[in-house]
């Protein structure tokens, strides 16, 4: 026979407050968890029938119900600690449990303080009369997560993590001069390893990590400061600002006192520790900048989630009962797609967590997606004509270069057809690349003309090819364009999904129910095509629902998206929008219009239209003075840029002689009579990037002569000139004296970022970049 349930009765006392939900925590005698039930709001609460036992020798426990815990994790009577739960004193009479006395009133203060609420609003940024404007995102699905405490996490890190984190730091104060504090390494990147954390975004096992670090520390003794401890002022000068900012990452940041860099130049690694936990507001804004302690820091609970209203606005209510009043913050959106939700916000937690967020306070989350509209005014308008408006949000039709014209830029000859000014401008330099989304205003007077449909298609005109003459004495030629060759290819369709927002809202509870229409790909037709959406929400939708009101969502609309990734290697392509209807059969028909229907941004002035240039009109089987639809000419390239460090070297007046991989050291005897050379790689198979080299000495003190900067295509930039034409390997030579700054040895590290140029009309791409590091050491000769 089973055993009979355990009903309990919490009593209510002073300060008890019936909106914050309860559960309580049965342990047995070796402090076991054995069973939970919630509690109701009338303090009723019902254990499992095998409790009986448990209740007279274990403890009973009561909190708030708790949201920082995940799936799966076992509670223990540390979560009851760090809940600050009751235990109340269990009384059996006759075998009948007594009632338990009130929760005292000393604790629902601080479990009223537990609930957090993370509110804030999803907007979308949009052109109103030509001045940016945010617009609310409706019907978003927004995720709340909870990043674990640092001061949590602290305690677990490597102790080569933290030496590294003061390196890090001291390094980005930009110190004008640092004593070497004897860490038991030079530059402590050297021993760190390489996966590629850049696009860092779910959660990260740093097992391996901690298994490498481990590996790399194992040996290693810290060596106690030799000198004696002078005064603060005679071990560090800092730079006379009013605010601690490296230039070349803007930083910005608190600026620290002296005590704090005093206390960060320990060497006990405990009290190091304890300078970091008591003054972590100091480095949350150097985490962005550190890829290498991402997957660390940043483990993160989804606590809740919400829809977002007509207002754009969330808001997620949750309990966490501890002393850490500000929780870190993360917040990632979805939202519907072609029918199921896709993610279409979640950039990173190393640089967009809300570190310490006030609870109640509001979050504005900035959605780009371009499948994303904005809740306002209908996304067509009234009139006759159409108008190509744009690639993304800030590709402009007349911004995309349609003629042969081209340029010499860096030495080598640029054509420009395809090539938005959008990035590394002045002049169409930029390519296109990842997803386009295209921008067109339909209005009424095309479906006057008979216009009810629409198709997307594209052909490759020309192939891209090598940007550099590998035979050529210098790898470069400003006689002709040697980048692209003709290419004979058929049309193909694009027949990606388009669907265009609209709201049925209830005009008695004043309900907004927000849906998407499909505007095609068309079921039944021969090829992809597309609806046209009209001005009035009932002709292109339907009727809306007796007691509903219909009207556009949109104010954000892209009829198109071509996937470049997936549909277009390397090369130059013709795009096409044409105008048409379909035939009984499904067949697209094309109609033509009066050129001057077809409308274009001014080049100057984007807030006002012109009539669409020759070059941006689909007139194939068109009579004079008629279009069928608009074309544009895109220069598509998403292939990322290529950077590699070679060895150092040194040569007192004979052959150069490179650090070996192992160590890295070069000696010398005479740093005036001594050359270092210095070589690296950076290209892109087309020339559509720029790079920059630098070299730092010791604890982050930049070393100009041996800096340059400059786009790929350039053979020259002193100090350094191509000295591989086929690899585009730079090669630049410096006295060892300009390098060591006075030092008689030192350390120094070579960064090397070469920066892709292509755009999806929007953003530059730059998981097209690449980045890589070197580091070798000088070292006088005894």
């Amino acid at each position: 026979m089973a055993n009979k349930e355990v009903k309990l009765t919490l009593l209510v006392g002073e300060k008890h407050n019936a909106e914050i939900a309860l559960r309580a925590w049965l342990f047995d005698r070796q402090d076991k968890l054995v069973s939970s039930a919630p509690v109701s709001k009338k303090g009723e609460l019902v254990l499992p029938g095998d409790s009986e036992e448990h209740l007279k020798y274990g403890t009973l426990h009561i909190a708030p119900e708790p949201r920082d815990v995940e799936k799966g994790e076992a509670i223990t009577l540390a979560h009851m600690r760090k809940w600050k739960s009751y235990s109340p004193i269990l009384r059996n009479v006759g075998g009948i449990f007594q009632d338990l006395y009130p929760v005292p009133a000393s604790l629902w203060p601080f479990w009223w303080i537990c609930w957090c609420t993370i509110r804030g609003k999803v907007v979308k940024t949009l052109m109103r009369n030509g001045v940016p404007t945010d617009y609310p995102v409706c019907n978003a699905k927004v995720h709340v997560c909870e990043v674990d405490k640092l001061r949590l996490i602290l305690p677990t890190l490597p102790e080569l993590v933290i030496w590294r984190w003061r390196w890090e730091w001291l390094r980005d104060l930009h110190l004008k001069e640092v004593i070497d504090f004897d860490i038991p390494f030079k530059d402590p990147r050297d021993l760190w390893p390489g996966p590629n954390v850049s696009q860092f975004i779910e959660p990260f096992e740093g097992k391996d990590l901690h298994t490498h670090i481990g590996e790399q520390q194992a040996g290693l003794q810290l060596k106690k400061f030799s000198g004696e401890l002078r005064n603060l002022r005679t071990l560090v000068k800092l730079r006379d600002t009013d605010s601690a900012v490296l230039a070349a990452k803007a930083i910005a940041a608190p600026r620290p006192s002296n005590d704090v860099i005093a206390a960060m130049l320990t060497d006990n690694i405990a009290q190091l520790r304890g300078t970091i936990a008591a003054n972590l507001q100091l480095f949350h804004p150097y985490f962005c900048h550190w890829p290498w302690i991402w997957p660390y820091l940043y483990r993160c609970t989804e606590i809740g989630w919400d829809m977002t209203d007509e207002h754009g606005r969330f808001e997620v209510r949750y309990n966490r009962c501890t002393d850490e009043w500000q929780p870190d913050v993360y917040v990632w959106v979805e939202y519907m797609v072609g029918g199921s939700y896709t993610t279409v916000y979640n950039p990173g937690r190393a640089c967009h967590t809300h570190w310490n967020y006030v609870c109640g306070t509001e979050l504005t989350i900035h959605i780009t997606d371009p499948r994303v509209p904005a809740c306002g005014p209908s996304p067509v308008l009234p009139g006759s004509g159409i108008e190509f408006r744009r690639i993304g949000t800030g590709a402009f039709v007349q911004h995309v270069e349609q003629s042969n014209a081209a340029t010499v830029r860096s030495g080598k000859m640029f054509r420009h057809t395809g090539l938005s000014d959008l990035m590394a401008g002045p002049g169409n330099f930029s390519p296109f690349g990842s997803t386009l989304p295209f921008k067109v205003n339909f209005t009424d007077g095309l479906v006057a003309a008979g216009i009810t449909h629409y198709q997307w298609k594209y052909r490759m005109k020309a192939r891209a090819t090598a940007g550099y003459d590998a035979s050529g004495s210098n790898g470069r030629t400003a006689a002709a364009d040697n980048t692209l060759v003709p290419e004979a290819d058929t049309w193909h369709f694009l027949n990606d999904y388009v669907g265009i927002g609209y709201i049925d809202h209830n005009t008695v509870t004043h309900v907004f129910h927000h849906k998407n229409h499909q505007l095609g790909p068309v079921p039944g037709a021969a090829e992809p095509t597309y609806k046209v959406p009209q001005h009035d929400v009932i002709a292109t939708v339907g009727a809306a629902p007796a007691g509903f009101q219909r009207f556009w969502e949109m104010e954000d609309f892209y009829c198109g998206f071509f996937d470049t990734v997936r549909l277009a290697p390397a090369g130059l392509y013709e795009v096409v929008m044409q105008l048409g209807k379909l035939n009984a059969a499904g067949t697209f028909v094309p109609v033509q219009m009066d050129k001057d229907f077809f409308q274009v941004p001014d080049y100057v002035n984007n807030a006002v239209t012109v009539d669409a240039p020759p070059a941006y009109l689909f007139t194939d089987g068109s009579p004079i003075n008629k279009a069928s639809g608009f074309k544009i000419l895109v220069r598509v390239d998403n292939r990322n840029m290529e950077v590699s460090i070679h060895n150092a070297a040194v040569s007192a007046g004979g052959p150069y002689t490179e650090a070996t991989s192992n160590c890295g050291f070069l000696q010398y005897t005479d740093a005036n009579a001594t050359r270092v050379k210095l070589r690296f790689s950076a290209k892109h198979p087309n020339d559509f990037g720029n790079f920059s080299f630098s070299v730092v000495r010791g604890l982050g003190n930049p070393v100009p002569p041996a800096n340059a900067s400059g786009d790929v295509a350039d053979n020259t930039i002193v100090p350094y000139a191509i000295e591989v034409p086929a690899d585009r390997t730079y090669a630049g030579v410096n006295s060892a004296a300009d390098l060591l700054g006075g030092c008689p040895s030192a350390a120094f590290a070579e960064t090397l970022h070469a920066n892709a140029w292509a755009t999806n009309g929007s953003n530059e791409l730059n998981h097209l970049d690449r980045s890589t590091v070197a580091a070798f050491a000088l070292d006088l000769r005894s």
